[in-house]
């Protein structure tokens, strides 16, 4: 894929930004994209406020995490994973790429 690709410059929405979530999310923005928002258990938790801080970005409920956001970052663990795509689903763009 070259420079070029239709997600180049993306916007990036991290759900579940623990550890893992967070470093990658760090090398997205090094690497030219925006974090638009950041979910997790609750908005309020304060993981998400941290990651939302760190990143300038809003902290919001994972129902809406994926409204504004070309890329979804679904970094919840494994054993929450079904739990967290039926959450972040109804509110994707149509043309959003979800990876975990």
């Amino acid at each position: 894929m070259n420079q070029s690709s239709t997600h180049a410059g993306a916007t990036v929405a991290l759900v579940g930004p623990g550890r893992a979530g967070t470093a990658l999310a760090m090398a997205l923005v090094a690497a030219g994209h925006e974090i638009v928002a950041v979910a997790g258990r609750a908005p309020d938790a304060p993981g998400v406020v941290a990651a939302a801080s760190r990143f300038s970005a809003p902290a919001v409920p994972s129902a809406v995490a994926g409204r504004d956001a070309s890329l979804v970052l679904l970094a919840a663990p494994d054993a929450a994973i079904r739990d967290a795509a039926a959450e972040v689903t109804p509110g994707l763009r149509p043309d959003a790429l979800v990876l975990h």
